[in-house]
């Protein structure tokens, strides 16, 4: 929840600060009556109203043949219309001013600067372009005004410095700061002052959390620093402008934040510590005052921006919802007040949908006519609902009304979502609608529980297959946008060059955004490749919007929602088949088969949430730590580790296995997208037997034992097999294994595939040829095609070794017509940034990017739709990366779904070398015996599982599902 204060606070409240003409004097301008009105009302914050003044103004300079003093007027109107949020006057006057001002580079400047503030404050904000406008306009002043007139220049360092920090480029920010303060000693102003204390304000009370330890060194901050720079900030706009001028309103705002920010801080580190021996109610207690300071700091800032509400509505909305959550965190949170401040802020941001009655419907009909959609609107109406269901379930006899208040908002969040393109949130500026996205799932099973307790059978039963659509509609919803969006692109029939345009600019926005993760931050380098990611960023966005005004085919194509229906799904289904959807957080499972859905809480009541999470968290570390600690020749497992498995199959899969009919022998399981994304379900014990050995229990109770198991990413991917696996008779090819072996000089044999966790800590690491050798991908490939062959006949199988199995044969052979594309290989995963998660390959050149080995998740992703139905993916922790929400882990198996593969083996761990080689062999003996990839992947699991292997003159077991439980297979089809 923090993360997500913090992303709605840059995000929103960055947007709020903006450069009136408060200083600017000129005799051409002051001697009209009209104009020197417009200007007065635009101090007291008054935009809406300046308008009128600003056109009476520009008809008189028209009449007198003032071309100059008419063309500030109409720039200085444009500066009006954002303010009030008319962004579409603003942009299309702007864009004609542009031209219009060439002849005047003071107006000129100015169009650049309101440019990028449109950029930034409009629905979809484009921070990318707003700071290449900003840097146009900063340039074209110092060529021009730097000796006269230099606050012109001063506006546009601050405008630069803005932009940045609202990028969480915090140091930056700083250093275009400390430049406007050396040229604001010569030639000071007073709002130019408070603006600068502003920004200055916003970056030492946001960047504490994002710094590295060497940049804390050199730059001294804290939250408590941030708040007297603002409350500097605050002296000075109100000397500068009026006591109600929404600016100041503003600043107490921001003065609250960061007290609550400062809040947090301190009750995280007294818990930690254990203060007052870990009483939490006397740690509350004591962090009180803090919490108390931000919501009256808050609270009079909300007062003070009503008193001119019609002309900032944005900050108002912003700041009562951020209110609202200050306030229930205080020790006795008003329910009244709160839910009265989450209406407040909905009546302002969406004006004429809601009214101050918080049982009064939504307006459809306006909301209808709602063309955007703001990440603020969907922050507070998950807020409001959130607060509802805490508040029904303290006293649900008494309280109906109040859950199906929040079911409402909910419904209305759904609609909103529908409005929303979402083509990728693979771009930081998309975190913050994934994580809103996430909570709104949340929050939607947390009601749906409340309403189990409540609504007859039949009503209960309908509600639950809203619930599982919704969830499964939205679980990788960008994922999936992202796969077919290509193929809409063909499908609105759009010309060649228009759909190869998109992809190359894709295709180096993602390459430079590599680069930045690569670089070393406040490098040169570093700084080089962020501007060339905002620029493909920006030309990407503006081709996209071109696609969209000029082809209604594509712009109705991409709008289109998807339709979940259970009943073809159901449809899809053999009878020994089932389907089983976990919620976020695994508090609420979906169990689907041939002729059934059902569903089961797992978490025992609303009050118990909190203790059931904290318990979870506890026994998944605990598996998920000792899963992995086993090495070639242990045969024991620890009893504690059997104990932890069973323990975690209690709570998140026994209630299942009683809904299961005695018939299913085969699950597709849909994880939760979160941190128990990985669980290898497979690896869990239905029991645990104390008179018997771990092995022994590991053995017999293995749940891999009971179901063939496969991974889905949700309802929405799976499609029937016959329309993704069209071209398999048409195939010239069964299979190409690709195994580089040696990379280079060393002929050191790596006896774990895993060696690579050293390498993984090596954010440049890029010499493949000092990898160690794989010698058992050797043997791997080689009686994987000799089981292959004895059915396909050997010219069907294609094998690239060593010096072959370079990048290009990598691509060459996806978009064969190939039926399995095998890689055994080197990986590494990054939980930091998922562009360095990477393959490796033989390298052809170290000079040329796409020639040098290694082939990373954007020139993966970034390739054309792949040919080949299943793509092994024979390496270490291919199924493991960032976690960014809803959208789940950003792995290395993704970039290939991406490209459209139906099917897909990875790992989810360091693997074994020796043990994934024979788990290999297995899989495609049972593969070629007619198994599907599923049935083949479960039974040479199995074996691996009571058998042994026999290597060099020893014997080791693999039972442990170390060796054999990292893979799983991850399908976009039916069986």
């Amino acid at each position: 929840m923090k993360k997500l204060l913090l992303l709605c606070y840059l995000c929103v409240v960055f947007s709020f600060t903006t450069y009136g003409q408060y200083h600017y004097q000129d005799a051409r301008l002051t001697s009209n009556f009209s104009f020197r009105e417009a200007q007065q009302l635009v101090t007291k914050g008054l935009f809406i109203q300046a308008i009128p003044h600003y056109q009476q103004a520009f008809k008189n300079f028209e009449q007198n043949k003032q071309p100059f003093s008419k063309l500030f007027c109409q720039v200085e109107k444009t500066f009006c219309w954002i303010k009030s949020s008319q962004y579409r006057k603003a942009r299309e006057l702007l864009q004609e001013l542009e031209s219009s001002t060439v002849a005047y580079p003071l107006l000129l400047g100015r169009v650049l600067e309101y440019q990028a503030l449109l950029y930034q404050r409009q629905t979809r904000r484009r921070l990318d372009k707003a700071l290449w406008c900003a840097n146009r306009s900063l340039a074209l002043r110092q060529k021009h005004f730097s000796t006269t007139k230099p606050k012109e220049v001063i506006r546009a360092y601050l405008r630069v410095a803005y932009i940045f920090s609202k990028k969480q480029r915090y140091i930056e920010a700083l250093e275009r700061i400390k430049k406007a303060a050396q040229l604001l000693q010569n030639h000071y102003s007073i709002y130019l002052d408070a603006l600068m204390h502003h920004i200055q304000g916003l970056c030492y009370a946001n960047m504490a959390r994002l710094l590295t330890k060497g940049d804390q060194k050199k730059h001294k901050f804290s939250r408590t620093k941030g708040i007297k720079i603002y409350k500097r900030a605050l002296e000075l706009y109100k000397k500068a402008l009026t006591p109600t001028h929404p600016k100041v309103g503003i600043m107490w705002g921001n003065i609250g934040s960061g007290w609550q920010m400062r809040h947090a801080e301190v009750h995280d580190s007294l818990r930690k510590v254990s203060a007052f021996g870990g009483n939490l109610s006397l740690i509350n207690k004591a962090c009180n005052p803090l919490i108390d300071s931000a919501f009256q700091s808050i609270l009079k800032g909300v007062n003070i921006l009503e008193t001119n509400a019609v002309n900032s509505r944005f900050p108002l909305a912003y700041f009562s919802w951020y209110a609202g959550l200050v306030q229930g965190r205080t020790i006795r949170p008003n329910f009244a007040h709160g839910i009265s401040l989450y209406q407040k802020a909905l009546v302002h941001v969406m004006p004429g949908v809601y009214s101050t009655d918080i049982f009064a419907p939504p307006n459809l009909v306006k909301l209808a006519l709602q063309e955007n959609v703001d990440d603020l609107i969907l922050s507070i109406l998950c807020s409001k609902a959130d607060y509802l269901v805490k508040h029904y379930a303290k006293s649900p006899q008494t309280r109906r009304k109040y859950l199906d208040l929040a079911w409402q908002s909910l419904e209305m969040l759904e609609k909103l979502l529908e409005k929303i393109s979402v083509n990728t949130v693979l771009e930081r500026d998309q975190l913050l609608l994934s994580q809103n996205i996430s909570s709104y799932l949340n929050i939607r099973t947390r009601a749906f529980q409340q309403y189990q307790q409540i609504l007859p059978k039949d009503t209960l039963q309908q509600m639950g297959e809203r619930v599982l659509r919704v969830i499964e509609k939205r679980k990788k919803e960008a994922l999936w946008k992202n796969i077919y969006s290509k193929v809409l692109r063909r499908k609105a029939l759009l010309p060649v060059e228009n759909q190869k345009k998109a992809v190359f600019l894709q295709q180096q926005a993602v390459f430079q955004a590599r680069q930045v993760a690569l670089s070393t931050p406040g490098t040169l380098e570093r700084l080089q490749a962020m501007d060339s990611v905002s620029k493909y960023r920006t030309l990407l966005a503006d081709h996209e919007e071109y696609l969209r005004q000029n082809y209604p085919a594509y712009r109705r194509l991409i709008s289109q929602t998807t339709h979940l229906s259970l009943t073809k799904i159901q449809q899809q289904l053999l009878p020994h088949q089932a389907l089983v959807s976990y919620t976020s957080n695994l508090h609420l499972v979906f169990v689907t088969t041939k002729n059934t859905l059902t569903f089961k809480n797992l978490t025992p009541g609303f009050e118990y949430i909190r203790e059931h999470d904290k318990e979870l968290r506890k026994k998944f570390n605990a598996f998920n730590n000792s899963l992995t600690n086993t090495q070639k020749g242990r045969e024991r497992m620890t009893r504690n580790w059997a104990k932890t498995s069973h323990q975690l199959y209690q709570l998140i899969f026994k209630p299942v296995a009683k809904m299961l009919p005695q018939n299913i022998t085969s699950l597709i399981i849909l994880p939760s997208q979160s941190q128990y994304e990985a669980i290898p379900f497979e690896a869990l014990l239905q029991a645990y037997d104390t008179t018997q050995k771990a092995q022994a229990n590991i053995k017999q109770y293995s749940l891999i034992n009971r179901y063939t198991i496969a991974y889905a990413p949700s309802l929405s991917y799976l499609q029937p097999q016959q329309n993704k696996t069209s071209q398999r008779q048409k195939s010239d090819l069964v299979a190409q294994f690709l195994a580089p072996i040696h990379f280079g000089k060393s002929q050191k044999a790596a006896s774990n595939r895993g060696q690579m966790q050293k390498i993984r800590k090596l954010r440049h690491f890029s010499k493949v040829a000092s990898l160690d050798s794989l010698p058992h991908t050797e043997r791997e490939i080689q009686k994987c095609q000799e089981v292959l062959a004895r059915k396909y006949g050997a010219k069907r199988i294609k094998t690239w070794k060593g010096a072959r199995a370079t990048e290009s044969r990598l691509k060459t052979s996806l978009h064969q017509p190939t039926r399995i594309v095998h890689l055994a290989t080197h990986a590494v995963s990054s939980t930091l940034s998922f562009e360095l998660s990477k393959l490796f390959l033989y390298p052809e050149s170290s000079k040329i990017d796409s020639l040098d080995g290694i082939s990373y998740y954007g020139d993966i992703a970034g390739m054309r739709k792949a040919t080949a139905n299943l793509v092994v993916l024979s390496a270490c922790e291919t199924g493991v990366g960032l976690d960014i929400g809803v959208e789940g882990m950003l792995s290395l198996h993704r970039a290939f779904l991406q490209m459209g593969v139906p099917k897909v083996v990875h790992t989810q761990w360091a693997v074994h070398d020796e043990a994934t080689a024979e788990l290999m062999i297995k899989f495609y003996e049972y593969l070629s015996q007619g198994h599907k990839e599923a049935e083949a992947l479960s039974l040479a699991k199995r074996y691996l599982l009571h058998n042994k292997i026999k290597s060099k003159g020893q014997t080791y077991a693999t039972y442990p599902p170390y060796y054999w439980a990292a893979f799983r297979l991850t399908q976009q089809v039916f069986d």
